[in-house]
């Protein structure tokens, strides 16, 4: 998504974590996220070749909101595993 505008992904579980003793259930990020994670001292390239989302989420969240469970998705358990989600959004052009 790096450098594309008007486009958000959404990627979640509906059980509320990704494996056990997690507590995140997935993220949203947009075109401009790995831009401005790198203006704040965060590499999302290393965080991808660690597998390590959880942390860089985590990290870039504070750095950009002040706080934490706002991109990154961390509500704890659902008590159901209905299915993950993905949803692609995509602002039209002039819109």
């Amino acid at each position: 998504l790096r450098g594309l505008r008007g486009v958000a992904f959404l990627a979640g579980g509906t059980d509320g974590g990704d494996g056990p003793d997690n507590d995140a259930a997935g993220a949203v990020v947009t075109g401009s996220d790995a831009e401005e994670a790198e203006l704040v001292g965060l590499d999302p390239q290393e965080f991808l070749r660690r597998c390590d989302s959880y942390s860089f989420f985590r990290r870039f969240e504070e750095a950009k909101l002040g706080r934490t469970n706002v991109i990154h998705l961390r509500d704890g358990p659902t008590g159901t595993n209905v299915a993950d989600l993905a949803v692609l959004l995509v602002r039209p052009k002039g819109g």
